[in-house]
């Protein structure tokens, strides 16, 4: 199992989102990847060039998150619509 952390820009993006559905589909996005850093049912792909960190897509928005494998860590670092992700 692990344990998953927001930076403070993606806990303040969560909060700013006007839309409540997909507010709550973030939020159970992230509690799966407590569960396991790579859940199947997303589409989820590696970002090249960066160790251990993925984008996980949640229709428009892109979160990008980073795994400590050593301290069963996850990172979330950002949560952007996918205009600015890239």
């Amino acid at each position: 199992m692990f344990e998953v952390f927001l930076i403070s820009r993606a806990e303040k993006v969560i909060k700013s989102l006007d839309d409540i559905k997909l507010r709550r589909r973030i939020k159970e996005v992230i509690d799966t990847l407590s569960h396991t850093y790579f859940p199947e049912r997303y589409d989820i792909k590696k970002l090249k060039g960066v160790k251990n960190t993925y984008r996980l897509r949640i229709g428009d928005y892109r979160i990008i998150y980073t795994v400590n494998f050593t301290n069963s860590q996850i990172f979330v670092s950002s949560i952007t619509p996918r205009k600015k992700a890239y």
